[in-house]
C-alpha cells in the first residue's frame, strides 16, 4: 500500500519552479527536500534551491547541467523529464507545498507510530525509555521542517520587498496590526505582552482591539483561560448594546433588550476557544493544531498565569521560561500576532519587575503597562460622581519596544461599556447617560 503523498503536486510545483525563477521565494522556507516522496523529485528540488542561493538562473538547462554535474542526473530522468515537468507548471504552488509538506509528515508520522509498535511490546525496553524514544523522534521530524532556515540576505530582501509590493497592492495583509488605540500596534510573528492589576481594563483592550483586527479583515482566535466563551461574548455584547453582561448570563434581559440582542450582528473573523487541558508542556502542539485549523492572524492568551505548570521541574519560573519559548518559537515559525495579558504583582508597581509569570517579557517584542492612577480614589464612587478628569483614564507605559521608540500614552476605559478607546475626545462618551 502507497503511504501518504501527492505526486501529481510535486511535479506541479516543481514545474513552476523551473518555469518562474521567483516562484522558490513563496516555498523554500515550508518545504524541505526530505517532503517529496519521489526521490528524483528531491533531488531536483535540491538542485534549483542550490542555484537560486547562489543567485544563479534555475531554468531546465541550468538545472539540467548542475544535476549533470552532482551526477544525479540519472536518477532523475535527465533532460526529457526535466523538460515534461515544464509541461505541468501552475498556480497555488504554496498551498501545494503546504500539502507536500503534509504528506511528508504524516508518513513520517506512519514510520514513527510504527516503530513504536513494536517497540512497546518488546518487554525488554523500559517504557520510560520508549517514550523518551518516541518524543526523540517526532522531534526530529519537526526539526526536519525547520531545516531551512539559513538563506542569503538577497532571498530576504527580495522577500520583504514582494511583501511590501502585496501590502501596497491589497493583496497581502500588513504585518503592523491595529489595536483598539492609536500607539499600539501589534506586528505578526511577534509577542506582545499587556501587563495590569485587576479591573483596569485587560479584557476590555481584548475585546475592543479584536472588533478593530476583526474589521480590518484579519481572522482572531481569543484563548480564554480564565473566563468561559459564554462570558467573554457577553462581554462583547455589553460594549455594543450596552447590557450588562451579567444580566445577559444570568438571563435577566427584557423583550426589548432580547431583540436588541439578537439583531446584534457579531464577526465571524472573532473565535474563542475556553478548552480546558492546556499546559505548559502541550502548549505549543495544541497552539499549532489550532493555527492550522482555524488559520488566525492574531491570538490573544487570556491570560497567560492560568496556564497550568506540568512537569517534573519544581521551578516555577524555569518552567515559565520554557513556556515562553514555546510561545516565542510558534510566534517565529508562523504568521501570528500574539498577545498576552498579565496579571501584575500586588503592592506598588514595578514595570517589567512586577508581571506574573517568570520573564514572560524576555522574548516579547513590546510590553505594555496598563495602570490606573486613581484606582483607589475612586472605588467607592459611582461612575458618574467620578471627576470627567480623571474618569476611565487609564495610563499605559511601554516598557519594551524592540523597533520602535518608547511609545506610552493614556486609554479611556469606559468601564459601564466595557469599551477601550483613545483618551482624546471622550468627554462627551464619558457624559451620556447608560444603562
Amino acid at each position: 500500500m502507497n503511504q501518504p503523498n501527492a505526486l501529481e503536486l510535486e511535479t506541479a510545483l516543481l514545474g513552476t519552479l523551473l518555469m518562474d525563477r521567483d516562484a522558490i521565494i513563496q516555498v523554500i522556507d515550508i518545504l524541505p527536500v526530505e517532503a517529496f516522496y519521489r526521490p528524483g523529485h528531491g533531488l531536483i528540488y535540491q538542485s534549483i534551491k542550490s542555484l537560486f542561493e547562489r543567485s544563479h538562473p534555475t531554468d531546465v538547462l541550468s538545472v539540467f547541467q548542475n544535476l549533470k554535474e552532482t551526477g544525479n542526473l540519472e536518477q532523475v530522468g535527465g533532460i526529457s523529464y526535466l523538460s515534461e515537468l515544464t509541461n505541468q507548471a501552475t498556480y497555488g504552488i504554496e498551498h501545494h507545498a503546504r500539502i507536500i509538506t503534509q504528506k511528508f509528515m504524516q508518513r513520517e508520522l506512519v514510520t514513527i507510530c510504527s516503530q513504536l509498535m513494536r517497540d512497546a511490546q518488546d518487554e525488554t525496553i523500559d517504557v520510560f525509555e520508549l517514550l523518551d524514544n518516541a518524543n526523540s523522534a517526532l522531534l526530529k521530524a519537526q526539526n526536519i521542517l525547520g531545516n531551512d532556515s539559513i538563506v542569503s540576505l538577497e532571498i530576504i530582501k527580495n522577500r520583504l520587498l514582494k511583501t511590501a509590493l502585496g501590502v501596497k497592492l491589497g493583496t497581502i495583509k500588513s504585518s503592523e496590526v491595529v489595536t483598539c488605540v492609536d500607539f499600539i500596534k501589534f506586528y505578526l510573528n511577534t509577542v506582545t505582552v499587556i501587563g495590569a492589576k485587576p479591573g483596569t481594563g485587560k479584557t476590555a483592550f481584548l475585546l475592543s482591539s479584536a472588533t478593530a483586527q476583526a474589521e480590518a479583515g484579519y481572522r482572531v482566535m481569543i484563548l480564554s483561560l480564565e473566563m468561559t466563551r459564554e462570558r467573554m461574548t457577553a462581554r462583547l455584547i455589553q460594549s455594543k448594546t450596552q447590557i450588562f453582561a451579567k444580566r445577559l448570563v444570568s438571563g435577566d434581559i427584557t423583550d426589548d433588550e432580547y431583540n436588541r440582542i439578537s439583531d446584534t450582528q457579531l464577526s465571524e473573523n472573532i473565535l474563542i476557544d475556553d478548552a480546558t487541558g492546556w499546559n505548559s508542556q502541550n502548549f505549543k502542539c495544541r497552539l499549532v493544531a489550532l493555527y492550522k485549523k482555524y488559520r488566525f492572524d492574531v491570538l490573544y492568551v487570556d491570560y497567560f498565569q492560568k496556564i497550568p505548570l506540568i512537569g517534573k521541574d519544581s521551578v516555577v519560573n524555569l518552567q515559565f521560561y520554557l513556556m515562553e519559548n514555546q510561545i516565542c518559537g510558534f510566534a517565529k515559525e508562523y504568521p501570528v500576532a500574539i498577545c498576552l495579558l498579565s496579571q501584575l504583582t500586588r503592592g506598588e508597581d514595578k514595570g517589567l519587575e512586577g508581571l506574573r509569570g517568570g520573564g514572560i517579557e524576555q522574548g516579547a517584542q513590546q510590553v505594555y503597562i496598563m495602570s490606573d492612577e486613581y484606582l483607589t480614589e475612586n472605588k467607592n464612587l459611582d461612575w458618574k460622581d467620578i471627576p470627567e478628569s480623571r474618569r476611565g483614564k487609564i495610563t499605559v507605559s511601554c516598557e519594551k519596544n524592540r523597533d520602535d521608540s518608547y511609545i506610552g500614552g493614556d486609554i479611556y476605559f469606559d468601564k459601564l461599556r466595557q469599551v477601550m478607546t483613545n483618551w482624546h475626545g471622550v468627554i462627551e462618551v464619558a457624559n451620556t447617560n447608560i444603562f
